[in-house]
């Protein structure tokens, strides 16, 4: 379940008037869904949240980068601060019990807020299309693991540099027994595609080998095996 609202905010100023800004604000709970957008038993996260979020900047063409923050209303340790070209443009974390608990709710709650006003300064005026591309792409898995404090974003933009990839999609994000101390696996979803033929395994493995490189260079990600 997810609502989503767009609004005035009047922020208190040292004058007699306010000051009046315009806000987004949104809020999810309810079941995961699974890559196919079939409802699992596990409740929704952090990540699911963020994607929400993240679709909204990446349509506008804005890099965002997440730092972690302490929130009035929120879980200390599961809350963000979103900066864009170091400007803060607004906020993701999960609503403190107490705080749900107050307007009835039961279920965990993740709210993201952001700073409409101070967001669409950033964005392009004038979007360029490409065409629609002819050629099936090739989607497969990668995960790798990272230093635990490294923003996914790096690594997702890093991966979505190269000429060939289409597409990048965080699908999940560990930090446990399986990986080392201090690390982190990410997991994505890229498509590889090209505009002038039919991309071959050979292709594939080239775009990949290169992406994997660059990555360990970076950022000193590995392959998760």
């Amino acid at each position: 379940f997810g609502i989503f609202e767009t609004s005035r905010v009047y922020l208190p100023t040292k004058e007699k008037l306010p000051n009046e800004v315009e806000h987004l604000v949104g809020a999810i709970t309810g079941r995961r869904v699974d890559r196919w957008g079939r409802a699992t038993e596990e409740g929704i996260g952090f990540f699911e949240a963020k994607a929400s979020v993240e679709r909204l900047f990446d349509r506008l063409g804005v890099s965002v980068e997440y730092e972690a923050i302490e929130e009035y209303g929120m879980i200390p340790g599961r809350a963000s601060r979103m900066r864009a070209e170091e400007k803060e443009v607004g906020y993701l974390g999960q609503v403190h019990p107490t705080t749900a608990a107050y307007f009835g709710v039961e279920r965990d709650v993740y709210l993201f807020e952001v700073a409409l006003d101070d967001l669409l300064l950033l964005v392009t005026p004038v979007p360029h299309y490409q065409p629609i591309l002819r050629f099936p792409p090739v989607v497969e898995d990668l995960a790798v693991v990272v230093d635990a404090e490294l923003p996914a974003s790096r690594v997702r933009d890093l991966i979505r540099g190269h000429p060939l990839v289409s597409s990048v999609e965080l699908f999940d994000e560990y930090a446990g027994e399986q990986v080392s101390e201090g690390k982190k696996s990410l997991a994505f979803s890229v498509s590889y595609q090209a505009r002038d033929r039919t991309l071959t395994e050979k292709d594939v493995a080239k775009a990949r080998g290169r992406i994997l490189g660059l990555l360990q260079k970076d950022l000193g990600a590995e392959l998760r095996g």
